[in-house]
């Protein structure tokens, strides 16, 4: 439990100090007086974040009131500080502004005098204060079990000395502790990390071979850290000799302790009773690193993805018995609960997910701090703003937030953003600018991080690299711009000379990357040098449970099923037609699909299942995407999209091909393919890196959401175009309708309109717009579509909303009679109509020219309508 905060009186008359306590409400304040300034000096030193206020009296033996400030503001300055005296004229009300003297008291002073000063100016250092344990409270939360993780790696290392893995893993955990001690104020944390920090350095350098004094040091130390953490949750000083403590880092390692002294066999034992005890803790803590809640929310979410999978095969099961016994009242109820079941387990699943996300809030606060005391130390102004506050994230997103956004943070501060006077001279405002920004775009989080500083230069990068021999000049220059700027996140990679409490070791960047990566995101960087730069995170939104959607498909009489996720599209080959068509080289099959070669794998092949790939007349081919592949998959058949419960297999089997196992609803096994683990079996690295989206469209750019039109026809419910390619919505009457030839035209403000029927120009139906001529009286619904100057009247039965969608959209559910694929609007399934099809005929023939023409050939029929009359 934490002390109150504490009051601190100074004056050399004793009986002054006794008034000055009473006029305290001991129950909100801790009150303590001193007599001398000199031990006032040392106790705030020590309890410095637990002080509220300060009142000393100006005339005192050994140094007056100003001359104790001067000496409290060498450490620390944001203590509100009064001064007690008899009098005090110009000259001293200008020495207390420059020494952020708060209020002058007039000797005699009254309670009220007191009541009011606590209230006003303690009250927001308590403010201050209660911000700063809010944010310590969440630092020791959030790396207490990195703590454990230590000792795990320490013990490692006992076994295997030469476990650079581990001590690097090691490195980066203490010196996130270290960087993020130093941000939030915790200088002995900070500092006693630092020291620790350097042993390992030197084990890293190979300048110290682990050995069993090492192992010794590094379990003090890690003790003693573990200390430091207890003394800091609960606020209290800490202690007056931890240099001294630290100094145990700076021992001679050269040689083993057993090899100079004699240990005896009691110490050894004491020795191994030790180890024992750490390891089977190790072990121990292992279940304790997630608490209790969070685990009770893992086995909800798991128990609610079997039902999920349980629902969607009673409800496969439903259907076919609903074909059987068709009518049949009970089975028809049946069907009515299941549906009611269905939206109940929806709801409790999004509910235990909610239950896991916090608010993005939590880790905007200290990042706060960390730019805040980072230009403190650099001397530099910088206004730091965020958005996306509300923004709500999975609690393991945020861990790995806290780690990784201090170092980027700070890197910004140093690197990033220049000395106000290298900014004026370049025409700059003197106050730089970082901006951290956070939104969810598809299965995405993207964190920004903007500055407005000098950018990164791509030759000091190139320089740098070869000088610390990371790369070669050949290697370099075969780089792409994304891939240099990537260089500073290479381990050890450092443009600072000098190694400071801010930066310069270069392995805070490199700790950042490693963590992203491992969590499944990446990292991009755009930068224009004296501009600025902007760092991007992209992190996958953790799925709550294993659920996936996935596209089934057989090979060889056995069912595989394809993560939906890294499905691109899907294609039919027709070997009697032209496009797309697949060639053979160097003994391998390409498809030759949108003027690309993408290369063809057979599924049967690959696992094993037959010896040759055999591509049939009507071939149907699944094209895979992801980082650095795409490719096509041979296989027999595509069944279906369905919603599986990954099963993850034991690790004695082979598991590069696939991800996992599942269940149908016969309750037979279906293997999940690994896509990735495909294209590294055959090689496959295709795609070049491209510029993310992400540098173009930010969460509330309107060119990174689509605004669709969306519309029903009789046969087609769920139906939408662009609404840039919609002018407006008409009603006419089918006598209005005229026919030249099979095209329909109709007078539209002043001039000619083409018509055509949805549903006909999909191949839906037949003769649509000759039925509506046969009933002059009734009236249909036109949307008037404009597309490279020319407009077009496309008949549809209702108009439903208009839509908005950042997705793209899913080609596979494509065909090449008019649907470019379907998007998930509000939750419903929507056929997306191609503009271009309705523009052109099946054979390419425009199906209407621009008005002025249409105009014409109605002029045309006017003539020869005039012409026939004469003739009878």
């Amino acid at each position: 439990m934490a002390s109150k905060y504490k009051i601190l009186f100074i004056d050399d008359d004793e009986n002054i100090l006794e008034v000055f306590e009473s006029y305290v409400n001991h129950d909100d304040f801790d009150v303590e007086t001193f007599n001398c300034a000199e031990k006032a000096l040392e106790y705030i030193a020590l309890h410095h974040q637990n002080i509220a206020l300060v009142v000393s009296d100006f005339n005192m033996p050994g140094m007056n009131g100003f001359e104790f400030r001067e000496k409290i503001l060498e450490t620390e300055q944001d203590i509100p500080f009064a001064v007690v005296t008899g009098f005090f004229n110009k000259k001293m009300a200008v020495e207390a502004m420059k020494l952020k003297i708060c209020k002058f008291l007039e000797k005699p002073i009254s309670e009220e005098e007191i009541t009011v000063l606590i209230e006003t100016q303690a009250s927001l250092r308590i403010e201050s204060l209660n911000e700063d344990r809010e944010m310590v409270t969440e630092f020791l939360t959030e790396t207490k079990p990195m703590l454990d993780e230590i000792e795990e790696l320490i013990l490692s290392l006992e076994e295997d000395p030469h476990d650079l893995q581990a001590v690097n893993t090691y490195f980066r955990l203490l010196h996130t502790i270290k960087g993020t001690s130093s941000c939030l104020g915790l200088s002995e944390i900070a500092g006693y990390s630092h020291k620790y920090e350097d042993l390992i350095t030197r084990v890293k350098g190979n300048q110290v071979c682990v050995n069993n004094t090492v192992i010794n040091v590094l379990l003090k130390g890690l003790d003693e850290l573990r200390n430091l953490y207890k003394i800091s949750a609960n606020f209290s000083p800490f202690p007056s000799d931890l240099e001294d403590r630290a100094k145990i880092f700076d021992s001679d390692f050269s040689l083993e302790v057993e090899k100079n002294q004699e240990i005896s066999s009691e110490d050894q034992q004491a020795q191994q009773d030790q180890a024992s005890a750490r390891a089977k803790k190790s072990k121990e803590s292992k279940e304790d690193k997630i608490s209790v809640s969070e685990n009770l929310l893992g086995e909800f979410l798991e128990m609610s993805g079997e039902l999920t999978v349980i629902r969607n095969s009673i409800f496969k099961s439903l259907s076919r018995v609903q074909q059987k016994v068709s009518g049949d009242k009970d089975v028809d109820h049946l069907h009515e609960q299941m549906v009611e079941m269905q939206k109940v387990s929806a709801i409790l699943q999004n509910q235990i997910a909610e239950m896991k996300k916090v608010s993005i809030e939590t880790v905007y606060r200290p990042m706060r701090r960390v730019v805040r005391d980072s230009c403190s130390v650099l001397g530099k102004t910088i206004d730091f703003s965020v958005g996306g506050e509300t923004f709500k994230i999975d609690t393991s997103v945020a861990k790995l937030l806290n780690g990784a956004l201090v170092h980027l943070l700070r890197n910004g501060v140093d690197h990033g953003i220049e000395e106000e006077s290298v900014r004026t001279a370049a025409g700059k405002s003197g106050v730089g600018s970082l901006k951290l920004n956070a939104y969810e775009t598809g299965e995405d989080i993207v964190i920004e991080i903007i500055d407005d500083g000098k950018g990164l230069d791509k030759e000091v990068l190139i320089a740098k690299a070869i000088e610390k021999g990371l790369f070669t000049k050949d290697e370099l220059s075969k780089m792409s711009d994304q891939k240099i700027y990537s260089i500073i996140f290479e381990s050890g990679f450092s443009t600072n000379t000098e190694v400071t409490s801010v930066s310069g070791r270069g392995v805070g960047m490199d700790m950042v990357r490693s963590s992203i990566e491992e969590f499944g995101g990446k990292i991009l960087i755009d930068s224009t040098l004296g501009e600025g730069s902007k760092f991007v995170l992209i992190i996958p939104i953790p799925r709550s449970i294993l659920i996936i959607k996935s596209l089934l498909v057989s090979s060889n009489q056995q069912r595989f099923n394809i993560p939906l996720d890294d499905v691109d599209e899907v294609v039919l080959y027709d070997r009697s037609k032209k496009v797309p068509a697949i060639t053979e080289a160097v003994g391998s099959y390409f498809l030759e699909h949108y003027e690309d070669l993408c290369p063809l794998i057979s599924l049967g092949e690959t696992l094993g299942l037959s010896n040759e790939s055999i591509i049939g007349d009507l071939q149907n081919i699944v094209i895979v995407k992801g980082e650095g592949y795409r490719y096509g998959i041979l296989v027999d058949a595509i069944a279906d999209i369905e919603e599986i419960v990954v099963k993850k297999l034991s690790p004695h089997f082979e598991i590069g091909q696939y991800l996992g196992t599942t269940f149908a609803d016969n309750n037979a096994m279906s293997m999940i393919l690994d896509c990735k683990g495909i294209a590294e079996k055959h090689a496959i690295n295709n795609v070049e890196e491209q510029e993310d989206d992400r540098f173009k469209a930010s969460e509330n750019d309107s060119s990174a959401t689509i605004e669709y039109m969306r519309f029903s026809t009789s046969k087609m419910e769920n139906c939408a175009i662009e609404l840039d390619h919609v002018h407006r919505l008409e009603e006419f009457k089918a006598s209005e309708i005229q026919f030249s030839c099979d095209r329909a035209i109709i007078r539209y403000r002043g001039q000619s309109l083409s018509l055509i029927s949805v549903e006909e120009r999909l191949g839906i139906s037949k003769d649509n717009i000759s039925r509506l001529s046969n009933d002059p009286t009734a009236t249909f619904k036109v949307l008037v579509l404009e597309h490279k100057d020319k407009m077009l009247g496309a008949i549809i039965d209702e108009l439903n909303d208009i839509a908005y969608c950042s997705d793209e959209i899913e080609q596979m559910f494509g065909n090449d009679s008019g649907i470019k694929g379907t998007l998930t609007i509000q939750e419903k399934i929507v056929s997306i109509v191609d503009i271009n099809h309705l523009i052109n005929g099946e054979k390419g023939h425009l199906v209407f020219n621009n008005m002025a023409e249409d105009e014409q050939i109605v002029q045309e029929m006017e003539v020869e309508k005039v012409d026939n009359n004469k003739a009878a």
